[in-house]
């Protein structure tokens, strides 16, 4: 490194660290931080202080009313995870990119006024070199500060609640990317106007509009989506022409998209990278349907399946033989859950089973139809149950058979309703448009929803802004 890149680094962090709203920042974020030392999450109850107080998570929710999930044991995960989303990704992804913008705006305005630009531009640097080191002193600005907050709470939750999540450490880098858009755009406007209120005003209509765009798109693409499963199931018929207008309008909408930098594919990045690290544990998952499974049922074996098993899309059984389960698929087309489970009732009527435990529960953002019931088999009795549930545009069943008395065992019965509400879904026939995306988002595959063209189009028009930033830098007459 030569000593001029040196000099110029060293400028753009005395730019950042001198900057007091940087400072302030710092101490606010060291606040958000400071609970994960002294909150631990633990599985049944939040314990703070070090044990000064413990406050159970079942009668927290019923002080406030709120539902008591099916699993309450998954509540310490849950919460952490909501508590990283709501600093991170939607706080400090929002609130925290603005503050930086505003904070960061007069980094290029200060070099260029007169008098300040005599004495910058007389060193024998080049101007795009001055220019480059205010683009990285914000990136810098950023990425410390975003550093200190997601390594302070990864340690914090490590230490104290006993929570690792290696792939939340990628929220670092997608933010700085994110931010580094914003900037660029910020860094072409003070430049032409020489104005960090201009500057911050255009900066943040960009990001609003920029923002509207995607997931405006996004929004269109889901509904397309929708269109095509109904009528795929019969629920709908082919739609007219939408007409000139409404078609000109969506060709619009794709143009912006796929030439606009894509900030709103910031957090699906940063998911899909996390997801990459914590799938590497998943028991299985369905690419048709995206239903995956996070834990495997203790105490049996996975057995490889082919398209010949079909409807079966997995099977687990115990090394003795007497205990399986079996995951099935097919599309609701063919039959719904509720038409699945009358079926089943009329089948166990007609083998004579009398005595049928009939039940509900929410299962994957769905209610699952559940039938439990011991049928005799040759010398054994076994104890059966099945879950039917909906995972549009497919319906999907669970179908489980133990040795009676294996579910007596405590043990056994826990790690069984682990298995069964480990189970999951990703966003891609979801009925929010935001998940939607992040379901079909992927590392390959379709160019609209494919992240490597996501990212290479935003840095195309990242470097776009800089070259014409320097453009008009090159033009000043001082």
């Amino acid at each position: 490194m030569s000593e001029t890149t040196k000099a110029l680094f060293k400028d753009a962090l005395y730019q950042v660290l001198d900057n007091k709203v940087f400072r302030l920042l710092v101490i606010l974020i060291l606040f958000l931080v400071l609970p994960t030392f002294l909150i631990a999450a633990k599985p049944d109850a939040l314990v703070i202080c070090f044990g000064w107080k413990e406050y159970n998570y079942v009668d927290v929710l019923s002080t406030f009313q709120i539902p008591v999930p099916s699993m309450p044991e998954d509540m310490s995960t849950t919460l952490i995870q909501a508590v990283q989303t709501l600093l991170v990704d939607q706080i400090g992804g929002t609130f925290g990119l603005i503050f930086a913008v505003a904070a960061t705006a007069f980094f290029v305005p200060r070099m260029v006024e007169k008098g300040a630009a005599d004495t910058v531009f007389s060193k024998p640097v080049s101007r795009w070199a001055l220019l480059f080191s205010r683009y990285v002193a914000g990136l810098l600005f950023v990425g410390i500060l975003t550093s200190v907050l997601v390594l302070g709470m990864y340690l914090g939750l490590s230490l104290n609640s006993g929570y690792s999540d290696l792939g939340f450490l990628w929220s670092v880098p997608v933010m700085v990317y994110k931010y580094a858009v914003l900037h660029a755009f910020s860094l072409l406007v003070a430049v032409m106007t020489r104005s960090s209120v201009a500057a911050i005003l255009t900066t943040l209509m960009f990001f609003a509009f920029n923002g509207c765009v995607h997931a405006g798109w996004q929004v269109k693409e889901w509904r397309v989506a929708q269109d095509v499963l109904e009528v795929a199931a019969g629920e709908a018929t082919e739609g007219d022409d939408p007409g000139a207008l409404v078609s000109g309008l969506l060709v619009t909408l794709d143009v912006l998209h796929y030439t606009l930098p894509k900030t709103n594919d910031a957090a699906t990045i940063s998911q899909s990278l996390r997801r990459a690290i914590a799938e590497r544990g998943i028991a299985f998952k369905d690419d048709e349907s995206g239903l995956r499974v996070n834990v495997a049922p203790e105490g049996f074996e996975k057995q490889e399946l082919t398209a010949e098993d079909a409807p079966a899309i997995a099977l687990w059984t115990q090394p003795d033989g007497l205990g399986r389960i079996t995951l099935k698929r097919w599309p609701s087309s063919e039959r719904s859950r509720r038409t699945a489970a009358k079926e089943l009732d009329e089948k166990l009527k007609e083998m004579g089973v009398k005595e049928v435990e009939r039940e509900r529960s929410q299962v994957v953002g769905t209610q699952a139809e559940i039938r439990r019931w011991t049928e005799p088999r040759n010398e054994l009795t076994l104890d059966r149950e099945t879950w039917f549930l909906n995972v549009h545009p497919f319906v999907c069943s669970l179908e489980i058979e133990l040795e009676s008395g294996w579910r007596a065992n405590a043990d056994h019965d826990e790690a069984l309703r682990s298995f069964q509400y480990s189970f999951e879904r990703t966003g891609q026939f979801s009925n929010n448009p935001d998940e939607f995306f992040g379901g079909r988002a992927a590392w390959g595959g379709e160019l609209k929803y494919n992240l490597y063209f996501s990212i290479a189009s935003t840095l195309a028009f990242i470097l776009l802004l800089l070259v014409l930033a320097n453009w008009k830098l090159s033009r000043i007459d001082f």
